[in-house]
Parts: structure tokens; C-alpha cells; sequence
């Protein structure tokens, strides 16, 4: 198409600008339209999400940081108070142990103690706050530690019953053991000793065996003599012990004692008893009086055993929690 001009065309100054269509490049890069509009949507909600998900991602990173120092900080907080706890019930545990102490005679606990008793009796139970420690954070200590701390509280409970126990059975006892005492203390006015009896070679030979009866003792038979004599052989040792078999309805016999000069020990000979022997003491205070001394003397090295393992344990609670009291806390973003 011509364009007029101005020259032969008075209208032509007046006629609109040539539009001159604009270049269009195209650029195949073979995919198709569909699919780079996806991908710009695509990158569009992945900036749309970062942006979403970056504070979450970093709140909950810090939120468990956060909870973490809390946590470790509660911690050393709760240490302090149930340090200061076991040590008030090492205080208990040391009299406890003091006072058992003070019934050993030679190391060792005297059966049926009534001094030991009562004193055992004049203590107070041992008291644990347990509302501290198994509402505390101490489960987040070191395993180890944790386990000695709920033991160390349980076994205050144990502690507790095993002498309540022990007073209510020892003031059942009671009767017993005086009803032996007093068949021991009448030992040295009714005394006792063993007849040794050495069978003939023909009974030797038939079976029988050599046997050691006990029997109780009558009157001293003096040399010279072959009746008791209620006197007494006048300071001089007696050569002979009147003896029954059965104190209900056993008659009186007389036979020589044993003496160390003999050669050999002869048959029918008396062999006194060693009152310090302990057997012989059980034997003749009776079995109910024995058992019942057994019974007393497990008991309180029961208690004693218990007490001294408690203290041992407390000492090392005490010393893991005021090492955990005097550490310095974390810091939190949540205070």
C-alpha cells in the first residue's frame, strides 16, 4: 500500500501513523506450554511453603532446645531440697545404728536384750518426703543415681516395718526367753552332767555302742563312801555323783567321775558339762526359749544389716545431688 503524501495530498498531514508490526522470535526448547506454566507454579508454592515452614522448623528447633535447658535446669533446682532430705534420714539411720550397736556384748547381740528393746522401741519411724522426690525431675538424672535415690526411699519403708516387726514379736518372746533363763540360772543348784557308758566286749560285739546319757545330779559322794552326803565332803573333791535319768520318777544311783588320772576312762563314769558351751545352754533352757533366741538375734542383724547398707547409699545420693546442686544451669529462650 502507498502512502500519500503531503505535497499532492492536502489531506495527508492528516493521516494516521504507519503501524510498523513489532519482530516476534520464537524459541523452541521442546516442551510444551503446559509444562513451564506447571513448573512456575510449582517454584511459586515452594517459595510460598519455605516461607511457612522456615519459623515452624525453627520454632520447634528451639522449642526443644528450650525444653532440653528446662529440663536440666529443674533438675539441679530439685537436687538441693532432696539432698538435704536423705541427709535428715541419715541422721535417723545413724541413731538407729548407734543404738543397735549399744546391745552388741563382745560384738555380738545378746539374745532377748530387754534393754536393746525398749531403746529400739524409743525411736521415731524414719520419714522420707515422698512427695518431693517421686514428684521431682530426679528421673532425668544418671540411671544409676535415679536408682539409688527410689530404692533409698523404698527401703525406708522396709526399715520401718522390719523394727515394728521385731518389737511385736520380741514382746511375745518375752515369756520364753525368762522361762530359760531361769532353767539356766538353776543349772548350779540342779546341776546336770553325762554319764559315759563303755559297753562289755560281748555287747561290743552284739552291736551295742559306747553312749552318753545326760542326767541330773544329787548329792557328792565322798571317797570312801557309797551314799551321798548332803554335807558336802568338807572342802576335799568328791570322788563320786549320786544321779537319776528322769527327773519326773527316776530313782537315785551313784557312780564314780570321771577323773583325767585314770588310765583310759572306764565304763559307768560321770563326765561333767561345760555350762559356757551354747549348745548345752539350748538344750537346757528348752527349745521354745531357744528358737525364740534364735528368731531375736536374726532380727536385729537383720535391722543392723539393712541400717548400715541405707547409710552407705545415702552417702553416695548425698554427694551425687550436691554435685548436681552446684552446677550451673542451661539457658532458656522460655523462662
Amino acid at each position: 500500500m502507498s502512502v500519500p503524501q503531503v505535497a499532492t495530498n492536502p489531506f495527508a498531514q492528516n493521516a494516521p501513523a504507519p503501524v510498523i508490526a513489532p519482530d516476534i522470535v520464537v524459541i523452541n526448547d521442546g516442551r510444551p506450554v503446559e509444562s513451564v506454566s506447571k513448573q512456575n507454579k510449582m517454584a511459586s508454592l515452594g517459595k510460598v511453603a519455605a516461607m511457612v515452614l522456615a519459623p515452624l522448623i525453627a520454632g520447634v528447633v528451639i522449642g526443644k532446645i528450650s525444653a532440653g535447658a528446662g529440663q536440666y535446669n529443674q533438675v539441679i533446682e530439685d537436687a538441693a531440697p532432696i539432698r538435704d532430705d536423705v541427709k535428715t534420714i541419715r541422721r535417723g539411720l545413724t541413731d538407729l545404728q548407734a543404738t543397735l550397736e549399744s546391745g552388741k556384748k563382745g560384738g555380738k547381740f545378746a539374745p532377748g536384750d530387754e534393754k536393746l528393746t525398749a531403746a529400739l522401741g524409743a525411736l521415731e519411724d524414719l520419714q522420707g518426703n515422698y512427695e518431693l522426690v517421686f514428684g521431682s525431675s530426679m528421673y532425668h538424672l544418671d540411671p544409676l543415681i535415679s536408682r539409688e535415690i527410689f530404692t533409698f526411699y523404698s527401703d525406708i519403708q522396709a526399715l520401718n516395718a522390719k523394727r515394728k516387726e521385731h518389737l511385736r514379736a520380741a514382746n511375745l518372746e518375752a515369756k520364753a526367753l525368762k522361762d530359760g533363763a531361769l532353767k539356766f540360772q538353776n543349772l548350779s543348784a540342779v546341776p546336770y552332767a553325762g554319764l559315759l557308758d563303755i559297753p562289755s566286749a560281748d555287747d561290743a560285739a552284739a552291736g551295742k555302742p559306747v553312749s552318753f546319757k545326760l542326767v541330773q545330779l544329787g548329792g557328792p559322794v565322798c571317797e570312801g563312801d557309797t551314799k551321798p552326803n548332803p554335807e558336802g565332803c568338807g572342802g576335799a573333791a568328791p570322788s563320786g555323783m549320786a544321779y537319776r535319768d528322769d527327773e519326773a520318777a527316776g530313782s537315785w544311783k551313784v557312780d564314780k567321775l570321771a577323773d583325767a588320772a585314770e588310765a583310759g576312762v572306764p565304763t559307768k563314769r560321770i563326765v561333767m558339762l561345760d555350762p559356757s558351751n551354747p549348745l548345752v545352754k539350748q538344750v537346757l533352757t528348752g527349745g521354745e526359749a531357744t528358737l525364740a533366741e534364735l528368731s531375736y538375734t536374726k532380727r536385729v542383724e537383720e535391722l543392723a544389716t539393712l541400717t548400715e547398707q541405707m547409710l552407705a547409699t545415702g552417702k553416695k545420693i548425698e554427694t551425687a545431688l550436691n554435685e548436681k546442686a552446684n552446677e550451673g544451669g542451661k539457658f532458656s529462650f522460655f523462662l
